[in-house]
């Protein structure tokens, strides 16, 4: 996690620092860097060069939260024009030079700024002011169901108008393909199955794709990132033909491309750039094991000696996927095309 913290005066700088202090304690791995006004001392801080609101530019889409110690005004006018959509801004904080308050201005649910205001109050002894609808109303938001659980969001407008009706007290139905530890609101049920004669919106949580043209009652879908593919493909194959063989297992299998989690494959491979540039393209992650891990699986699967020879493994794709999907669900046994291999897997947990 990046924070980039910009402070203009002295009392500001002080603030700054000790939320640095604290933050960094409790946190550890997290960035905090500190950005200070021309005419202060360092003191471990970043001076800020050229005008301020070409710095805020310079810096908006580089932090995964950004906190000015200072005025709510100075802060919107210099984030506004950098403004895309609450999908990719970062989360945006401002706290007042006394450390008093911590405000959630900006991206509270998907950017993060509820959560880290919070963080920020407990490390100044500071109030947070979040004013979410779904937050002050104790209610469920859309889209902070769909980051706790790692989700992507198939319609942000969907979105907002089903977390409308779940604040207004309005019955709204989940339904999912994947487990969901955790309490909703008495208004918001999990059910099997949509049932407009009972509810009055819903959220369907599902990897599988589906078409939401005239559904019954307003619905917004969001689509788990669960699905690990296991890939193996010869030395040097284009990122185009390994996307282009995995969109059709998908499609196939009438996943929604958007589910994918990870591709996995044999350690030999991690420097496969068309491995990772694939994985790039689905917003995926990679994962490589060691032939040794993958041979405690592989009996469980058909093996080839030509493939054992040039990896130091009997198979790749299904126990790379098994593994990387914690044993999880088989959707998809391996699939050959052009030296490509591909299996799909459901993480289970």
């Amino acid at each position: 996690m990046r924070w980039a913290v910009v402070a203009v005066t002295n009392g500001a700088l002080d603030t700054a620092l000790r939320l640095k202090e604290n933050i960094c304690k409790k946190e550890q791995g997290w960035t905090l860097d500190i950005y200070s006004g021309k005419r202060l001392q360092p003191n471990g801080s970043v001076k800020i060069e050229g005008g301020f609101y070409d710095f805020i530019a310079g810096i908006f889409n580089r932090y995964d939260i950004i906190v000015f110690v200072g005025a709510c005004g100075i802060a919107v006018r210099s984030i506004a024009p950098n403004l895309s959509h609450k999908s990719k801004d970062p989360g945006v904080l401002v706290i007042d030079e006394k450390a008093r308050f911590v405000i959630s201005l900006i991206s509270g649910h998907i950017g993060g700024a509820n959560e880290a205001s919070v963080l920020a109050a407990w490390a100044l002894g500071a109030q947070e002011v979040i004013t979410t609808a779904s937050d002050v109303c104790e209610s469920i938001a859309v889209d902070t169901l769909a980051k706790r659980i790692g989700c992507d969001i198939d319609s942000f407008e969907d979105a907002k108008t089903v977390t409308a009706f779940a604040v207004e007290g309005r019955a709204v139905a989940i339904v999912s393909d994947v487990d969901l530890e955790m309490d909703f609101p008495l208004n918001v049920k999990r059910a099997d199955e949509i049932d407009p004669k009972v509810h009055d919106a819903a959220i369907l949580i599902r990897y599988k794709k589906m078409e939401m043209k005239n559904m019954d009652i307003p619905t917004s879908l969001i689509i788990p990132k669960r699905i690990v593919v296991g890939i193996g493909c010869r030395r040097g194959t284009r990122a185009k033909s390994i996307i282009g063989f995995v969109q059709e297992t998908l499609e196939c299998a009438k996943i929604d491309c958007r589910a994918v989690e990870k591709f996995a494959s044999i350690s030999i491979k991690s420097d496969e750039e068309g491995i990772h540039e694939a994985a790039d393209h689905f917003k995926a992650d990679t994962v490589f094991f060691r032939p040794e891990d993958i041979a405690r699986h592989e009996n469980m699967f058909e093996t080839s000696e030509f493939v054992r020879k040039t990896t130091g493994a009997g198979a790749v794709c299904e126990p790379c996927g098994y593994m990387a999907s914690n044993k999880g669900k088989c959707l998809v046994k391996k699939n050959i095309k052009h030296g490509i291999t591909v299996s799909i897997w459901e993480r289970i947990n």
